[in-house]
This record gives C-alpha cells, structure tokens and sequence, in this order.
C-alpha cells in the first residue's frame, strides 16, 4: 500500500522511468534493425575468453546493453545454440567488448558452453524475427541464377542490379573517390542518391580526409532537429553525408530517400494497445500492472536499383 501522496509520486516517477527506458530500448532495436539483415543477428565474436567478447566490428558494441539475455549462431539466421548468455558488463571504450555470464541463467560461470569465435549474437528471440534493412534490401553478396533466392517471394537473380540494388567495393579508395564513383554506378541506372549514411568512424575518416575542402550542409527532419553533414558532389547530384551510431563501419549507404519508406502498423514504437483499448494489463497475481512496448515494422523500398552500398576504406 502507498501510504502518502508522496509515496504515490514517487511510484509514479518511478514507474515513467521503467517506460521510458523501454521505449528507448525498443527505439534502439528498431534503428539498428534499419542496418542489418533480419536475422536478428546484432554482432559477430571475434574473440572470447572468460566470458569477454570483442567484436568482428567494433561499432557493433552500440547494440548491446547490459542485462540483455543473448543467444549465438554459427551461421546469420540459423539454428542458435543452445546455451544463453546474460551481459553483465559493457565496455564502449577504444576497444569495445561485452562480458557475459552464464550463472544467472543456469549455465557455468565464465563463457557460455560451444560459444566460438565467428560466432553470430542477437538478444534471445530475435532469430529471423525483426525486420528486412538496408544489407537484406542491397547485399553485398548478389543473387545468382539458380541459387534459390528468395526475398519476400522474388528471385532476385533474373534481374540483380534492379531487384537487388548496387555494390561498389571502394575499399581501395578514399572514400570521397568511393562515394563519386559509387554514385556513377547509380546514375547509369537512373538514381539520384540524395543521402549517404555511414559509421561516425567513417565520417571522420571523411571529414580528416576533405581537410580544407569539407562543406557542411544541415538538413532538419520532421521534429526541427536538425543534423549536420557533409556535402559531396556526386555523379548527378549533391549527396549529404551524415553518421549514424547504429551503422556498420566500413561501409556507406548511397540512397534515393523518396525511393524509402518504413511502414508499421501504427508508431515506431509504441505502447502496445489491445482489443479492448487498454495499454496497461493487470497482473493476476500481485497488486501490480504490466506495459508492453514494441513496433510491427518493415522497411521497403520501391526501387532498390536506385540505392547503392558502398564498401569504404575506413
């Protein structure tokens, strides 16, 4: 029982603390869902002992928070192993890691059973469950003729560039270089790619690079937050630059943005409703309410010829 107005502002407070995190929680899933293939793989082990992860891709350590239960595949999208894993620690420093611990969970202290460098990791659930990004819109690896594709029902092999989107290794170049020449693949295609979305490494790496010769620009989005950026001048029209934290490194996303659309059935996220309108349920056995927060979500675009992923150097 509370037993003051001071008491009932307090569970209050407490209680729009516990919500909010949630949202944010499911904020971040959705933006970094925007980034990867729908395997619901959020970060690959490049190494593991006594529990501490380091990543294939550094940048991957903004996915993960403590707390999160995790499982590990051998391959992106497949069975995952048996064992689980609790993050009781991240380090997002120079060198970023996660510590896990099995024993909250039943399992050996110290690192889950069979997990394996190369190993995939996702939050426990996610396996093929979230939704398509921009890597399942524009592979690296194309579709071939014969190999059994099949993305939201289409073999994209009978037409690649068209159905799959362009790629262009520029790892060998600067990334201005990359970026231009990339683009040039899309304008033989028609596209106009407005948007390049990156890593904050990369665009670093770009803005250290221009030196003297870097232009901002500023674009504002529907809220008047506005984003500052670096303009480029592509093969057939101005490309804004901008960062992301959810992006992987090392690669930059060339894009016809009135080409894009993410469609979801109602807000990205919101406080989940049911059928009978309420947003809280009661728990049965306890004086208690439970609140669910989510998204049904999908990326899509309408002409996946037109955008671009661009291997970088840096």
């Amino acid at each position: 029982m509370l037993a003051s107005q001071t008491d009932k502002m307090a569970f209050l407070e407490g209680a729009k603390l516990v919500i909010d995190g949630a949202i944010r929680s499911a904020t971040n899933s959705a933006a970094g869902a925007l980034f990867r293939s729908g395997t619901g793989s959020i970060g690959q082990i490049a190494t593991i002992a006594a529990g501490v992860i380091t990543f294939v891709n550094s940048q991957d350590v903004t996915q993960f928070e403590t707390n999160m239960t995790l499982q590990a595949d051998a391959t992106d999208g497949g069975v995952p192993r048996a064992a689980l894993g609790y993050i009781i620690a991240v380090n997002r420093g120079s060198s970023p890691s996660i510590t896990v611990s099995a024993v909250a969970l039943g399992g050996a202290a110290g690192s889950p059973a069979l997990w394996a460098p190369g190993d995939f990791l996702l939050v426990q659930g996610d396996v093929n469950a979230k939704m398509k990004g921009l890597p399942a819109w524009l592979p690296a690896v194309k579709p071939v003729v014969g190999g059994g594709d099949s993305f939201f029902g289409v073999d994209r092999s009978s037409d690649v560039t068209r159905l799959s989107g362009v790629f262009y290794d520029g790892s060998a170049q600067s990334i201005e270089e990359a970026l231009i020449d990339g683009s040039s693949l899309l304008a033989r295609e028609g596209g106009k790619p407005s948007i390049c979305i990156t890593s904050f490494a990369s665009y670093s790496a770009l803005e250290k690079s221009l030196g003297s010769k870097v232009q901002y620009t500023d674009m504002k989005g529907p809220a008047n937050i506005a984003f500052r950026g670096i303009m480029i001048n592509g093969a057939n029209s101005m490309i804004k630059v901008f960062p992301d934290r959810s992006c992987q490194g090392q690669v930059g996303w060339l894009l016809q943005m009135d080409t894009w659309c993410l469609e979801g059935l109602g807000d990205v996220p919101m406080i989940l409703k049911y059928g009978d309108g309420l947003e809280m349920l009661r728990v049965s056995n306890a004086d208690a309410g439970e609140v669910r927060v989510g998204y049904y979500a999908q990326l899509r675009t309408n002409a996946p010829g037109w955008n671009a992923q661009v291997a970088l150097s840096a």
